[in-house]
């Protein structure tokens, strides 16, 4: 199962995993992305870290600096998961069936976002700032991976000013 949630740890989306890739073009407005670890495949849609091996062994200040910015902002869907499920699911799911254990997910996502709700709303109206990754099919070959390099390069310059 994968889930997209917003910087306040509330869950917006949720596919099984294999319609992730199908789906993500099709929520995200023209010029926008999502951030993935480095599990994910970089590509125009989902921006992931730089990563030593790939960029010739060490990273510049520059791209250290984009990797701890994309990591932090990225530590809002683990601390999301986190937190649903020590506060929804205390202990394992004993169910059978996946399709049934889906559905108990799914549904302890939507308590944990009425919850968020609730807390935000009417007791103390804070908010707070605080992967599981699959591998995605990189179409379109070198051409394609040159302008998803040159994104996150370009936002990795705008973090360094």
């Amino acid at each position: 199962m994968q889930a997209v949630c917003d910087h306040r740890r509330r869950f917006k989306q949720t596919w099984k995993v294999s319609k992730f890739g199908e789906k993500i073009q099709e929520i995200l407005p023209v010029g926008c992305h999502l951030l993935g670890d480095a599990e994910f495949t970089l590509s125009d849609e989902l921006l992931t870290p730089y990563i030593p091996r790939e960029e010739g062994g060490k990273l510049t200040r520059r791209q250290e600096n984009y990797n701890y910015i994309h990591c932090s902002s990225r530590m809002a869907i683990e601390c999301a998961f986190g937190m649903q499920r020590f506060r929804l699911i205390r202990r394992q799911l004993e169910l059978k069936s996946v399709t049934n254990s889906t559905k108990c997910i799914l549904a302890s996502m939507i308590l944990h976002n009425i919850i968020f709700h609730l807390d935000d709303d009417t007791i103390n109206r804070k908010e707070q700032e605080d992967s599981n990754g699959i591998v995605l099919e990189n179409e379109g070959g070198d051409d394609a991976k040159k302008i998803c390099r040159a994104k996150r390069d370009e936002l990795a310059n705008l973090f360094a000013c």
